[in-house]
């Protein structure tokens, strides 16, 4: 038996088995650690670059009429279509 968290779940459906990870909206403790460390090494950009992409992310997700576009776009296929079937 599958583990919620060892799945990628979209609107509460299981899409993808075995695929472990997880988003916050808010910043965990952990997360600004690893944020620290991955600054440290020289992956600025890559931060950067991630909190950007939250940002949006986070943005997108209060406006009803950009979620569907966005996952109508999901550039491996998994479109809402694909989903709701």
């Amino acid at each position: 038996m599958s583990h919620p968290q060892d799945n990628s779940l979209i609107f509460d459906r299981v899409v993808r088995r075995g695929h472990k990870y997880s988003y916050h909206r808010e910043m965990t403790t952990a997360g600004l650690l690893q944020l620290q460390k991955m600054r440290m090494v020289g992956q600025q950009a890559l931060v950067d670059h991630k909190m950007e992409e939250h940002s949006i992310m986070t943005a997108r997700s209060t406006q009803t009429d950009l979620i569907r576009p966005y996952l109508d776009g999901e550039p491996n296929g998994l479109t809402m279509r694909r989903l709701l079937r």
